[in-house]
């Protein structure tokens, strides 16, 4: 839950090197807003806008792609 006029920011971290993370996210009906997918490594981030005065339910998924390391860890961080 995003409380209303604010913006939430969600970044995922790889721990390997070589993993390929990627990010969506949706709105209370389950429809795409945004995506990314990083590079071998990369960091990614998506905000989610709540430009409305009441507070808003999104949905992030996250998926990634593994490399030679095998290392399918990762962190993840919400803030506003």
């Amino acid at each position: 839950m995003v409380p209303g006029n604010t913006t939430i920011n969600a970044t995922a971290t790889p721990v390997g090197t070589d993993m390929k993370l990627n990010m969506e996210t949706y709105d209370e009906m389950h429809v795409s807003i945004k995506s990314f997918t990083g590079g071998e490594g990369h960091v990614i981030s998506l905000s989610l806008d709540n430009t409305n005065s009441v507070e808003a339910q999104f949905y992030v998924r996250l998926g990634g792609l593994l490399g030679s390391s095998y290392n399918g860890d990762y962190s993840i961080t919400f803030d506003d």
